[in-house]
């Protein structure tokens, strides 16, 4: 989009123009450089007063230093495979270019006096120079007013009635830019905001030029923007070019206008977006076919460019609590012919290579059906079976079931879903570990033999369940954010009585905020909170033993701790937790032993992480760090689920810190990082199987061994973790 005024390209020109008079640098010829001499550094130095940003300068000029990564090359140059790194050649002539380009940017940044110069340095024993570019800013050209006027200055703009709150609110968004530097790129906004408020309303063709008076004696800029709306038009027709295997009125009805609307330019891009979103088109051009006549009515035409039915994908990755975990998918993206999808997936998180002691073993396989349009274009309907086998610190079980889930998406960050599940699950072991209520523990259970207990829960868990979910928010890039915010609430209800074994309302939330700090660097928040609420057959009655009764919900009890969650701990192991009992025979006898914690959760959970992302200087911007304080708590205030040994301890709040290293790849991200536990239990520093010896002994665990190792935990993830 081109800005025309009376002064074309001013604030470049203008800044060029006087920047060749009233500055220039330093002669190089006293400085003894030749072909082989090197750069090691630049660096900019800018006036008092208001400045341009520095990545932005950096940016616009060529010249490089060799950066923090190129020396940890060098040091590490005598391994094998790592080789020096290439020498940065020092341009004289690039530095000269670099200089009229910084003048550019300063003009474009409100600055068209500023001055630049140069200070380079030798260092004639190693024949290398380092390099300050000096910026007197100078005056900044201030923006004094914004006038929007009709292109005819004898005629006046026609805002229709209902449309002038809209119009009122573009002044005053424009209207704050008064007072600042006047930037190339503010034009540029004026120019567009203006012409697209315009085309919004049914003027496809309207037209706004720019035009700026200067006042150089006090530095200020009156901008006044000129619209020629044009002619007022709706949608006389609608054509589908590029369809075979897809039916055009399934292109159609994913439009946002219909012959005889007002024209729209945000419902074209919105069309655009939709028509984009149906999985088998590969590519959508929603526009107007130039050439016809400038009337009253406008042709729209949507241009489709299909992608093949059949896609297969799939994908490898590592994580420090699910080891190896890998996924694949065929799907079929155009059953029918009226872009339904079909698609057949699975996913195996091993568990092998595993850094956690308990890794989260999951095998899942699913079909999902997808119908795009359920009355609706913003609507969809997905229908997926699914089996899942899992191994983790909870139980050996194998679930199979069915969601039926009406998804309703505004935009990829706005959309809300209810799905109904129905499932059943089947447990071949549960893993409790030491549990105690009142007067009868588990490790007593255990000795007297599993099969009764299993018999007491219950082998077969069956669900019933309403899930309503939402997302909410905007960020400005959802993989790797760095401005916006995100909420994701969800609301799990259990009916009807008959299908389930145990009944519950269960209320999920997290949110997430980015703000930048700098151009890479920016400060992330997150906090989660939960809560479970047990009603009907699962509250326990005069005669129902608690400890059971909570067990039994063990499957949705809350848990944290984690490489995603309070990164001081391992897998769900922050809160209530106790030591992983198994028996072990030996001979004609059998001993219990443990091996590591398992979680006990409770009904309610609160974490929180306060992130701080920063880039990694010299090696280039897939690199970055994040530094981090975590903090969460799981606990039960539901005094009719007794429950734990030393609970009181281990339901406060807890608290870490750390520091990961963050790599994009080809292959996804890779994250490594470790925690360092605060303020650790007593349960989180002392050894599973010296509890287990304490605790049978009936002595206290305060006076066991602490391993202060413990109070670190490492995290590592390739690719995705699933």
């Amino acid at each position: 989009m081109s800005i025309e005024s009376r002064v074309g390209a001013l604030l470049p020109a203008l800044g060029v123009a006087l920047g060749l008079v009233l500055s220039a640098g330093p002669c190089l010829a006293q400085i003894d450089v030749d072909a082989s001499t090197e750069l090691r550094s630049i660096g900019f130095r800018q006036a008092k007063g208001p400045r341009v940003p520095e990545p932005a300068m950096r940016e616009a000029t060529t010249l490089r230093g060799r950066g923090a990564g190129a020396a940890i090359q060098s040091a590490f140059a005598w391994l094998p495979f790592v080789s020096k790194p290439e020498p940065v050649l020092f341009d004289p002539r690039e530095l000269q270019r670099d200089v009229v380009r910084l003048r550019r940017l300063c003009a474009d940044e409100g600055f068209p006096r500023a001055r630049i110069r140069y200070d380079v340095r030798k260092d004639d024993e190693h024949n290398r120079v380092d390099v300050t570019m000096i910026v007197d800013q100078g005056p900044p050209l201030i923006l004094r007013d914004v006038r929007i006027e009709a292109a005819d200055s004898a005629a006046t703009l026609a805002i229709p009635e209902d449309e002038r709150r809209g119009w009122e609110k573009l002044q005053r968004s424009l209207g704050k830019m008064k007072n600042d530097p006047m930037r190339r790129q503010g034009l540029a906004r004026i120019e567009r905001e203006v012409g697209a408020w315009w085309q919004e309303r049914g003027h496809p063709y309207a037209r706004t030029t720019i035009e700026v008076e200067v006042d150089s004696s006090r530095n200020e800029a009156i901008v006044q923007a000129r619209v020629d709306p044009g002619t007022f038009a709706r949608v006389s027709d609608v054509v589908v070019e590029g369809t075979s295997a897809i039916r055009p009125d399934v292109v159609e009805r994913e439009l946002p206008f219909r012959e005889g609307d007002r024209y729209s330019s945000k419902k074209i891009s919105e069309g655009q977006r939709d028509v984009q979103s149906i999985q088998m088109v590969r590519l959508a051009l929603v526009d107007l076919p130039a050439g016809q006549p400038r009337d009253s009515t406008v042709e729209v035409r949507v241009r489709v460019t299909e992608a093949e039915p059949r896609l297969v994908s799939g994908a490898l990755g590592f994580g420090s609590e699910t080891g190896i975990a890998a996924d694949a998918s065929w799907t079929h993206r155009n059953v029918g012919g009226r872009a339904q999808s079909l698609t057949f997936a699975g996913v195996a998180q091993t568990g092998w290579l595993a850094i956690d002691d308990n890794p989260d073993t999951r095998y899942r396989g699913s079909v999902t059906l997808k119908e795009p349009y359920f009355f609706d274009r913003h609507a969809s309907l997905l229908i997926t079976p699914f089996v899942e086998f899992r191994d983790d610190v909870q139980d050996r079980s194998l679930q199979y079931g069915v969601d039926l889930t009406p998804l309703y998406q505004f935009s990829p960050l706005y959309s809300v879903a209810l799905t109904y599940g129905i499932s059943r699950r089947d447990v071949y072991e549960y893993r409790f570990g030491d549990f105690t209520s009142g007067d009868v523990d588990l490790l007593t259970l255990l000795q007297q033999g599993a099969q009764a207990l299993l018999d007491t829960l219950g082998t077969g868990i069956r669900k019933s369940q309403f899930t309503l979910t939402a997302t909410v928010g905007s960020l400005d890039e959802p993989a790797m954010p760095h401005h916006g915010v995100l909420f994701r609430p969800s609301l799990l209800v259990t009916t009807p009585e008959g299908l389930n074994s145990s009944e519950y309302s269960r209320f999920d939330g997290a949110f997430f905020a980015y703000a930048p700090l700098g151009r890479r660097t920016t400060l992330a928040v997150r906090a989660t909170a939960g809560r479970l609420f047990p009603f009907g057959k699962s509250l326990p009655g005069p005669n129902d033993d608690p400890t059971i009764k909570f067990l039994q919900l063990r499957d949705v009890t809350f848990t944290a701790g984690g490489s995603n969650d309070v990164r001081g701990w391992g897998n769900r192991l922050l809160g209530p937790k106790f030591p992983d009992i198994r028996s072990e025979e030996s001979g004609d006898t059998t001993r219990l032993v443990a091996e590591g914690y398992v979680p006990v959760g409770g009904f309610q959970r609160f974490a929180g992480s306060i992130e701080l992302q920063l880039p990694l200087p010299g090696v280039g911007p897939n690199w970055g760090a994040n530094v981090f304080l975590d903090a969460g708590r799981v606990w039960t205030s539901d005094d009719r689920f007794s429950h734990g040994i030393y609970a009181g301890e281990q339901e406060r709040m807890f608290y870490s810190t750390g520091a990961e290293l963050a790599i994009r790849t080809p292959v996804g991200p890779i994250r490594l990082g470790a925690g360092y536990k605060l303020n650790p239990s007593t349960v989180d520093v002392v050894d599973s199987a010296d509890l287990l010896e304490a605790v049978t002994a009936g002595r206290p665990i305060e006076d066991l061994p602490k391993h202060k190792r413990w109070r670190w935990q490492m995290h590592l993830a390739i690719g995705s973790s699933f």
